[in-house]
């Protein structure tokens, strides 16, 4: 959900954000997309007659990864950039849809039980590892993904990670399950940063919703407890 533009040694906006709040190892990505830059970089250097053979190579490999996809019937989740939900109820249901979206799937009875507007706080990271994070919390319960959704935990689950306000800024906000959190904010390249009880943090999702309707806040390193 956030812009992928390369500003310096291969990082992103958010990448960069990040390190302006002071948090500069909680995309540690970002050099890993700089390794990438120099590689492609490298190639450009090649003779004329080694690049060709670089290049078609990949293709080989690019037309085997898609043949593969397709025999296998790959079904990528829906995009919520194209989709583009205008309410945060929405962007958590198109979500929801995702093979693998466990998360979304347990936030939205919840988000679904009243019109209010809210502040929803997702975990930053694929699917399927967010999937990873709510098995491991799940152990305890002893309880599957599938069991999960629709349970009374899920519903605690929403109700840490979901605010009933607008949106977030440097204060003192209530949780939906009645917990307080100590929240702090700033803006940086246009794009709001906030740190919740100094161990998680997180940006503003970039859609434009409907003014009213609440926002999406995409968090690090993992959801709030329940």
């Amino acid at each position: 959900m956030f812009p992928v533009q390369v500003r310096e040694a291969g990082c992103s906006v958010t990448d960069l954000v990040a390190r302006r709040i002071g948090i500069s190892d909680a995309f540690p990505r970002c050099g890993r997309r700089a390794q990438r830059k120099e590689t492609v970089q490298s190639v450009n250097k090649l003779p004329l007659r080694e690049k060709r053979w670089v290049m078609r190579n990949a293709l080989v490999l690019c037309t085997i990864a898609f043949a593969s996809c397709a025999l296998t019937s790959c079904q990528p989740s829906p995009s919520l950039d194209l989709l583009r939900p205008d309410n945060p109820r929405d962007y958590v249901r198109i979500c929801a849809l995702g093979k693998e979206a466990y998360a979304c799937a347990a936030m939205l009875p919840r988000l679904q039980r009243d019109s209010q507007p809210v502040t929803v706080l997702l975990v930053n990271r694929p699917d399927t590892e967010t999937t990873e994070l709510l098995r491991t919390a799940l152990t305890k319960y002893n309880l599957t993904l599938d069991q999960f959704v629709g349970s009374a935990l899920a519903n605690s689950y929403a109700e840490a990670n979901i605010f009933p306000v607008d949106d977030l800024d440097t204060g003192t906000y209530t949780s939906l399950d009645g917990k307080q959190h100590e929240i702090v904010c700033r803006m940086v390249d246009d794009i709001k940063g906030c740190t919740i009880d100094g161990s998680t943090w997180g940006f503003r999702n970039l859609s434009t919703f409907k003014p009213g309707t609440g926002n999406i806040y995409k968090i690090q390193p993992t959801f709030l407890p329940f």
